[in-house]
């Protein structure tokens, strides 16, 4: 059975519950960040789950306590309920007003759909981790529902970012930011 073996300093771990065989063999990243501000830098690791018209990377904290590394992996549920629940949808016709608090893009639909007509955006589809200045952000882009938009490929709308930190085995996202995906 596939497994990962990992080492942090004198500490070795097996987890044989990760995904990191894909479709498309994208190697793990590894990183090395304090997320829960003790002046420790805990181990990072991001690992391609791939997905039909989707890109999914799962996250994966390890925090080392008396010889043993305990995994935390980043719930899906942030990003697939909590993230799609803070953006507000408006705008009529074909221009599409996507919301996140105080901040505002429009977006075009594709012909023949109108913002009237759709209630939430998918977020979870496209999903990626970034490292910037020793801070980790997710970055989401929100897309319209594959059955809602009868398109044979998926259209993201927007880009949605937020800082994650990690405390007492719990993630927390902040200072979002939304941008239009369009050029």
């Amino acid at each position: 059975a596939p497994h990962v073996l990992f080492r942090w300093g004198d500490t070795l771990a097996e987890f044989p519950d990760w995904a990191i065989y894909t479709p498309k063999s994208v190697t793990p990243e590894l990183l090395a960040l304090d997320l829960d501000g003790d002046g420790a830098a805990e181990p990072v690791v991001s690992c391609f789950q791939g997905g039909k018209q989707v890109s999914l990377y799962d996250l994966h904290v390890l925090q080392q306590s008396n010889g043993t590394l305990t995994d935390y992996r980043f719930p899906e549920s942030l990003y697939e309920e909590q993230l799609s629940d803070l953006l507000t949808l408006g705008g009529s016709g074909e221009t599409l007003a996507i919301s996140l608090g105080s901040q505002s893009i429009e977006a075009a639909l594709p012909e023949g759909m109108r913002a009237e007509a759709l209630e939430h955006l998918w977020t979870g589809a496209f999903v990626s981790w970034l490292e910037d200045g020793g801070s980790l952000w997710l970055e989401d882009r929100p897309a319209l529902y594959p059955a809602d938009s009868n398109l044979g490929s998926v259209v993201s709308l927007a880009v949605l970012s937020a800082r994650v930190s990690f405390s007492d085995g719990q993630f927390i996202l902040s200072d979002m930011t939304l941008q239009s995906n369009l050029s």
